[in-house]
């Protein structure tokens, strides 16, 4: 946990991107009116996000188990940094530090390392790693490590006051969500949302919203919408930049959010009676765009994790964690819970079928849909990301110098 505390801690609090009583300023946005959308556009290609995908949900569409069998543990290669984040990139295994990202085959053969902007997000899309080089230039790599795109700059001025939060990439275009921190000169602060053409410096829209963000955005690819949350919650159409709308952070203290997969967002934070997450409409079906579908609070004295969003079912079951406890949420009222006699949890990855599979120091725990453990097994090094799964059963996790793959 302390490595991810390092990380999240270094990503979001960096550069004074405090949470610090931002949540209580109203924020001035310069988007466009709200305008009618047509047809919704399916689209679940890439993911640069620490948990997965854009959604934060932590959820993969594939079944897992785990024995305990190692089938393969590779020292990690030297260069790139300690290890934050592990995804899967066409069958292979990448490994991601603040200043790189290494790659794997699925038989555990090193392949090769890049260099990238420290601290910036990656995206995979289209069988290439999209990255932010040291010149803030958008680049890409393909599977074998041979450069695709390059002198592609983000749009704007970007250099170390514009931080990038959020980056997707599509066929021909890209879209980011950048955050101006004041510069030397502390100018008011603001989070600048832009679709821009491969190769453009001019973006094809811009809307910008006044404020620092005061947790990670979302992006719901096929709903075409992007979530912001940077004093209020900024709904944003991606298809054309306008404004769709905005309502208040329901929380004085807001924590994490991550979406559903029928893009319900669930947030957690603290209000009046303690850690509570929220169940919020984003405007699917006949509930309005910011409505909130229900609120659940843990027990007294409990407190939520602050380094993983709600782990979110294809059911739409609730995973939050709360030290050596994870409670399950289904509609608004609990599902069950799961304790630790010693130690706690840190994060965990929910795959199809109802299994989600938790980190616990070096322990590796998985539970089906109504809570019953199917196992508990421990490794000899503390598991530093979230598993993945390979789609075959097989699982790869990473720890501070390998890299496994288990079943």
């Amino acid at each position: 946990m302390a490595g991810d505390d390092r990380y999240m801690a270094k990503r979001w609090m960096r550069r004074g991107m405090t949470v610090l009583a931002l949540v209580l300023i109203p924020a001035l946005t310069f988007c466009r009116p709200a305008a009618d959308k047509g047809e919704i556009k399916m689209d679940d290609s890439g993911y640069s996000t620490r948990f997965a995908d854009h959604r934060r949900s932590s959820y993969q569409n594939v079944r897992v188990g785990c024995s305990g069998e190692i089938l393969w543990s590779k020292g990690l290669s030297a260069g790139v940094g300690a290890p934050e984040a592990l995804y899967l990139f066409d069958g292979r295994g990448v490994v991601v530090s603040s200043g790189g990202f290494s790659v794997y085959l699925g038989s555990g053969v090193f392949q090769w390392s890049h260099e990238k902007l420290a601290g910036s997000p990656i995206a995979i899309a289209d069988s290439l790693i999209y990255y932010q080089d040291e010149h803030y230039r958008l680049s890409a790599v393909d599977v074998l490590g041979e450069s695709k795109v390059s002198s592609s700059y983000f749009p704007g001025p970007i250099n170390d006051d514009y931080p990038v939060s959020l980056l997707s990439v599509g066929r021909k275009d890209h879209l980011s969500v950048i955050q101006f921190t004041g510069g030397a000169e502390e100018l008011p602060r603001k989070v600048m949302i832009k679709r821009t053409t491969h190769g453009n410096r001019l973006s094809e829209w811009t809307c910008e919203v006044e404020g620092s963000q005061v947790m990670p955005p979302l992006y719901l690819k096929e709903l075409e919408q992007a979530v912001i949350f940077a004093g209020m919650i900024y709904f944003v159409d991606t298809a054309s930049g306008d404004e769709k709308t905005r309502v208040e952070i329901p929380f004085v203290e807001p924590g994490l959010a991550s979406a559903g997969p029928d893009g319900t967002i669930y947030i957690t934070g603290t209000g009046d009676k303690g850690h509570e997450v929220i169940a919020m409409s984003s405007g699917t079906g006949n509930i309005p765009v910011g409505e909130i579908m229900w609120r659940w609070g843990l027990p007294e004295g409990k407190r939520l994790s602050r380094f993983q969003p709600p782990i979110v079912g294809p059911d739409g079951t609730v995973w939050l964690i709360s030290g050596p406890e994870v409670f399950a949420v289904r509609d608004g009222e609990l599902a069950w819970t799961t304790s630790l006699e010693e130690g706690g949890f840190s994060f965990g990855t929910a795959f199809e079928g109802g299994m989600i599979v938790l980190v616990s120091g070096k322990r590796l725990i998985g539970t089906d849909i109504d809570g019953k453990q199917v196992f508990d097994v421990e490794f000899e090094e503390p598991i530093v990301a979230p598993p993945v799964g390979m789609g075959d059963g097989t699982m790869l996790l990473l720890t501070a110098d390998r890299l496994l793959r288990v079943r």
